[in-house]
């Protein structure tokens, strides 16, 4: 049975709006940076819970444990997905970098964007910033398919907004890349102050198991299994194998492919069975090459797949 979030950090004493929240909130995996004193947690909750919540938790998480930073990876019904949910996606593709501050037009309520049915069109502040954020359309995607297990297609439009020079778009990309490297650099320079304040007691604490009863990234992932000749289950999915067809590259084995969720970069030569989604197809500024991506997921975990192909 999973275990509830309160139960992980048993220092932590909640107010009672917070408790509401957290009470049902079960954690679905935990991964610790014991070297560096951080702690990551993937968490199912009943209802939506706002991020600007979130990060409170987080805050005095780090508090009352004593420790440098704690991260909420949340799970909301799918159900729950709602206009303020892209906001959030947006917010959270800032948060890890997915996307810079400056490129996205805003209103009074934070980014500009439609929604039709399952499709989600965002506004840029420039013309011709949607050349440049292509990947981002896949990023807000992802964040939002594992945010609410939703399958939601994202498209970056310049819509109406006011034309741009590729010189005026350098200059500021360049300006936002240099605040984002001149925080990263902060925040490098206080957790290293932070490191060296360190205590004894912090150290007791993070190796306590009865505060972090610490999970590895891989437990939950299950083996590849046969249930007939020819027909595999790998992650969530079910496949048969008895007539492959080869579209470009070698001859391989389908008898014992990866999990997903188990490849890093230390593997070579995985063979991977999952579901395709979120192809792009994009020719080169040359015109000489095309270059492919697309996601494979097999519900247990997801990873993006590229080529670049030669026109002729």
């Amino acid at each position: 049975m999973a275990k509830k979030m309160l139960e992980y950090f048993v220092k932590y004493e909640p107010d009672e709006k917070y408790r509401h929240i957290l009470d049902e909130a079960t954690v679905d995996s935990v991964r610790v940076d014991r070297s560096n004193k951080r702690i990551e947690i993937e968490v199912s909750f009943a209802e939506h819970v706002s991020l600007d919540d979130l990060r409170t938790i987080e805050e005095e998480i780090k508090k009352a444990h004593d420790i440098n930073g704690v991260r909420i990876i949340p799970r909301f019904p799918s159900g729950a997905f709602s206009p303020e949910a892209v906001k959030e996606a947006v917010e959270e593709a800032y948060r890890s970098s997915c996307l810079a501050q400056g490129f996205l037009a805003l209103d009074d309520n934070g980014p500009r964007f439609t929604i039709d049915g399952d499709t989600v069109t965002v506004f840029t502040a420039k013309k011709g910033y949607s050349d440049y954020l292509g990947n981002t359309e896949t990023a807000l995607s992802d964040i939002v398919r594992k945010m609410y297990s939703k399958s939601v297609k994202f498209v970056i439009s310049d819509g109406d907004a006011e034309e741009t020079s590729f010189e005026e778009f350098a200059r500021a990309r360049k300006t936002e890349e240099a605040a984002l490297f001149e925080s990263i650099e902060n925040e490098r320079r206080a957790y290293m102050e932070s490191v060296e304040d360190a205590t004894e007691e912090v150290e007791d604490a993070i190796d306590h198991k009865e505060y972090f009863p610490a999970t590895s990234l891989y437990d939950k992932v299950n083996d590849p299994e046969a249930l007939d000749e020819n027909i595999i289950k790998v992650g969530n999915l079910v496949f048969d194998t008895s007539s492959p067809v080869k579209i470009i590259g070698e001859q391989f084995d389908l008898s014992c492919p990866t999990p997903i969720a188990r490849m890093n970069v230390q593997i070579h030569d995985a063979v991977a069975l999952g579901a395709v989604y979120d192809l792009e197809v994009k020719e080169t500024r040359n015109k000489d090459k095309t270059v492919v991506s697309f996601w494979i997921t097999d519900e247990e975990g997801s990873i993006k797949v590229s080529a670049a192909l030669p026109n002729d």
